[in-house]
């Protein structure tokens, strides 16, 4: 690697060609800096690029001198990289996926009556702790969130505690832990998480990592949170007077923009450069204040590349100055409202009279309480999985069952072996070691989570996702197919299905063979998520055309055989099978579930999913389910199931698989 990038800067130079001053300034640096190298060879590429880096620094130095530029530059740990080896390292932050000129974003909005001030400086109100250091790992999105709670963690709440970027690197699964992160998710994390610990209690371990680098086992303890977020708003894309609102009455803002190659080598005054670019956000860091000197208008910025970089951590960056480097394109102000204000907000709830809201915050706040005491449970190494806050978390158990757990058992004639119906054989000498996942390479047989909303059709999204993998398996194609069609279709009572009201699988398949295929999602789409008490009995729109997989028959998996479930799981493919969904399972979040007393007979059955694998982990044997409760559910919308104990929650009852043709 070296002797390639030293060709290609052009930088095997003899080395006592150099002046004595460079000998000089680069013995000095190694000696500053803890410098050393793995061999001559090493040693002698980052001597050429440092002194190329010593120069460049000069070649700026005097433009300052002459009053041309506004920024001074200097050496620093980073004088021996490469730009492209230092922004592979150091710049991690990617802008999210939904955060750009997306309507339903809550943003900032700023009172009229509260205009921003002229300067404000948050470190002089203590609500800033000290400079910290990413090292090698491109965490600088964990860094910029911590910042932002830290500081209304001390404005709300009186307290400056330093927070754990650790915490966030190994917890936040929806960020890529050293590689690349957004703060919106690092926010949400501590939001649905109830909490982020302290630097104390989950100490910054990933200076050495690198974006390679595998997070490490998430080790949150709700007993050591020391912060909680409610929300988020986001700052109108490039707004910069907004962002000054923000900084002047909410506090440090979490904030993102392009880093060019001189800000690495920043070392004091008012940074603008023009060659930034607003498209380009790839750094992040906490704005704690802004002002003016003669130099012009700036923020001030705090950076996670330790105290020996720029404004002893700092930086001073151009304000007003048509957005550069885009420090207002992602910038993020947290909020803090009580729990149940925002879970009105987070899940948009609202109630037909102060009667109905008072009964729904009663019981919100008594949820809240069970899963508190159950997390402090599983933080007590006394259960496996944890659990949260949801959608769900202002209904009653009761309540909920009736709207969306409406298995049915399939009627005895669908039960019994007649023609389009056999049984799974299996081999006698089958034996589960090793872990199966049909999410992953190098068959992706599984489509995405979907959300059945409020109507009792769990049976029909598990028999498509069968009917999906099945067809993939078969075909090669990952098609998406039509839960709406079986909702509206198959309303034959011989199949004891019925839209809404509830169904099994195993009618599913006897109707999409009866009448000769399935279509595709796309050309029949679900539009039952709303549908609540009335379950309204829609047009069936049956259109051979759009067909995308027949069924020629199906499957029984012998009732609580958990072997054969397993051997057919890893041979044929997910596998649709009904269990006893509890309260408890409603409002997991993740881990190993295992709930003692979950019954598995038949007549107990009342939701239907769609087994995908199974595994191992820290010796617990455990099924990989995909749920139907939307991708915020649970492990981003699948559970693992206890597996090999006593057919927990019923999973081995009823279980089947279509056998499937391409259209």
């Amino acid at each position: 690697m070296y002797k390639q990038l030293a060709l290609f800067l052009g930088l095997l130079t003899i080395a006592n060609a150099f002046s004595i001053a460079e000998k000089n300034d680069w013995a000095q640096y190694k000696v500053e800096h803890k410098k050393s190298y793995a061999n001559d060879e090493e040693h002698d590429l980052r001597m050429n690029i440092f002194l190329r880096t010593r120069k460049k620094i000069a070649e700026h130095n005097k433009l300052f001198d002459e009053g041309l530029v506004t920024y001074e530059m200097g050496l620093n740990e980073f004088s021996d990289m490469t730009f492209e080896e230092f922004s592979a390292t150091y710049l991690g932050y990617k802008p999210a996926a939904n955060f750009r000129f997306n309507a339903t974003l809550n943003y900032f909005e700023g009172s009229h009556n509260t205009p921003a001030k002229k300067s404000v400086d948050w470190r002089q109100e203590s609500a800033v702790t000290e400079v910290k250091y990413q090292g090698s790992c491109g965490a600088c999105w964990a860094f910029s969130a911590t910042g932002a709670i830290e500081g209304q963690n001390k404005i709300k709440h009186r307290k400056l505690v330093s927070l754990s970027e650790q915490n966030l690197i190994d917890c936040t699964y929806e960020n890529n832990g050293c590689g690349i992160g957004t703060m919106n998710d690092a926010f949400q994390y501590v939001h649905n998480n109830g909490g982020i610990n302290t630097e104390k209690t989950y100490k910054y371990e990933s200076a050495g990592d690198t974006a390679d680098t595998q997070p490490r086992r998430c080790r949150y303890n709700s007993r050591n949170s020391a912060a909680y977020v409610s929300g988020y708003r986001v700052i109108r894309q490039g707004n910069e007077a907004e962002l000054q609102q923000a900084i002047s009455t909410v506090g440090p803002i979490s904030v993102a923009f392009n880093a060019p190659e001189s800000m690495k080598d920043y070392k004091r005054g008012l940074y603008f450069d023009e060659s930034c670019d607003l498209e380009m956000l790839d750094h992040a860091a906490v704005a704690v204040g802004y002002n003016e000197d003669p130099a012009g208008k700036y923020y001030i910025v705090k950076n996670s590349w330790g105290i020996t970089w720029g404004e002893n951590g700092y930086i001073r960056m151009a304000r007003d100055q048509n957005d550069n480097c885009g420090i207002a394109q992602a910038a993020i102000s947290i909020e803090e409202k009580n729990d149940w204000e925002q879970y009105k907000v987070e899940h948009s709830k609202s109630y037909a009279n102060d009667e109905e809201h008072d009964l729904r915050m009663k019981i919100f706040l008594q949820r809240r309480k069970k899963i508190a005491e159950h997390n402090k449970l599983f933080d007590d190494g006394l259960v496996t999985f944890t659990m949260g806050l949801n959608e769900f978390s202002d209904m009653t158990f009761e309540e909920f069952k009736a709207k969306m757990h409406k298995c049915r058992r399939a009627p005895k004639f669908l039960l019994n072996k007649n023609a389009t119906r056999n049984y799974f054989k299996g081999s006698p000498d089958f034996q589960a070691n090793d872990n199966v996942d049909w999410t992953k390479p190098p068959k992706i047989a599984v489509t995405e989570v979907k959300n059945q909303g409020k109507c009792g059709s769990c049976w029909a999204f598990a028999s498509v996702g069968a009917i999906e993998s099945q067809l993939y398996l078969k075909t090669g194609k990952l098609v998406s197919l039509s839960a709406q069609f079986l909702v509206d279709c198959d309303r034959d009572q011989a199949h004891d299905n019925d839209g809404c009201n509830g169904g099994n699988a195993d009618g599913a398949f006897q109707y999409v063979h009866g009448v000769g295929g399935i279509p595709t999602e796309a050309s029949y789409p679900y539009v039952s998520k709303y549908d609540d008490d009335y379950c309204p009995r829609r047009e069936c729109k049956k259109n051979p055309a759009n067909f995308a997989a027949t069924v020629s028959s199906y499957v029984d998996i012998k009732s609580g055989d958990e072997r054969k479930l397993q051997e057919a799981i890893k041979t044929i493919g997910p596998i649709a099978v009904a269990i006893h969904a509890t309260d408890i399972f409603t409002h997991y979040t993740g881990g190993y579930y295992i709930e003692p007393g979950c019954p598995s007979d038949a007549d107990s059955l009342d939701h239907v999913v769609l087994v995908v694998g199974y595994g191992e982990e820290n010796g617990k044997k455990y099924y990989l389910v995909k749920n139907t409760y939307g991708q915020k559910w649970g492990e981003k919308g699948f559970i693992r199931m206890a597996r090999d104990s006593k057919n927990h929650c019923g999973i081995a009852t009823e279980a089947v698989y279509p056998v499937v043709n391409g259209k």
